[in-house]
């Protein structure tokens, strides 16, 4: 199946994970980050919409790669229950402080020295996680890095989009 379609159909999550790498192996590469799979080979396949969870998977791992800003490692663990699967993406970044926390899935501006730029990745993958009626947690630690997980229901009815 390929990740980069709109239809709601049947999707390999570790597959994609696998995709989103490759499109960004330069970056790792470039910036020795070491990228650790921990993947469930027993992963069942998800009925979603596979181009946005790709675009999600994409946008988190830009954001780990963009925390680590060189030297360290991106851990990715795919795990399933009973009810739900699961995707951690772990740095080793630079973590965020508590008070970023509460407004993290808002649509923001930040400067990066001579621009500035509307933060849309992590609210857009929110509202992408929310419409396949599952959750996008983090949690995150000043000085050691960050942890997105994005929870999915094994049955799910994916809302319009």
């Amino acid at each position: 199946v390929r990740l980069d379609e709109s239809e709601v159909k049947s999707a390999d999550l570790n597959e994609g994970i696998e995709s989103t790498l490759a499109l960004l192996q330069n970056q790792t590469q470039a910036g020795s980050i070491e990228v650790i799979r921990c993947f469930d080979e027993t992963l069942p396949r998800l009925l979603c919409r596979p181009a946005e969870i790709n675009q999600v998977l994409m946008n988190l791992l830009q954001n780990a790669i963009d925390a680590i800003g060189g030297p360290g490692s991106i851990t990715i663990t795919t795990s399933h229950g009973p009810e739900q699967v699961s995707i951690a993406i772990r740095d080793t970044g630079i973590g965020l402080k508590p008070e970023k926390l509460d407004n993290l899935f808002d649509f923001s501006f930040s400067s990066d020295h001579s621009r500035v730029k509307l933060g849309m990745g992590l609210p857009i993958s929110h509202q992408i996680i929310v419409q396949h009626r599952g959750e996008l947690r983090v949690d995150s630690t000043p000085g050691e890095g960050s942890t997105f997980t994005v929870v999915l229901p094994k049955q799910m009815a994916v809302k319009g989009g």
